[in-house]
């Protein structure tokens, strides 16, 4: 048995696997977007990318921004990969040693309750983010 990497650092998509930290460095060379976080929503057997991303202070264009991050991952990671949703969020759940909670983020897309949030180091973002993605 192989094992490369963990198994929320990488999103498949079609027969295409792609490691989240590409995704985010892609999205993170819009300007304006400060942190990002990448997951896969499954629905109806298919796989579509997801963004959570957090915006540097006083931006207001989210449309523009919106449309950039999707842009910035079709150019550096391929067309394929062009997320349906991109959100904007204060900050992405983390635990104390700032390590982004993928695991968190995958429930909220797909609609499962959220799990193991007692190592947050800001355990009241999952119902924010919750909500905002009900929201969209």
């Amino acid at each position: 048995m192989t094992i490369i990497g963990r198994d929320d650092d990488v999103i498949t998509i079609g027969n295409r696997r792609i490691g989240t930290a590409e995704l985010e460095a892609a999205i993170t060379t819009v300007d304006g977007v400060t942190e990002a976080a990448a997951v896969a929503e499954r629905t109806a057997g298919e796989t579509a990318l997801c963004v959570f991303a957090t915006l540097e202070q006083g931006q207001q264009d989210r449309t523009a921004i919106r449309n950039a991050v999707a842009d910035a991952v079709a150019e550096h990671v391929g067309e394929f990969a062009r997320p349906t949703s991109v959100v904007f969020t204060p900050e992405l759940p983390e635990t104390y040693s700032g390590k982004t909670m993928y695991r968190l983020l995958e429930c909220i897309v797909n609609d499962r309750p959220p799990t193991d949030s007692d190592t947050l180091r800001n355990p009241e973002i999952v119902g924010e983010l919750t909500t905002i993605w009900n929201q969209e």
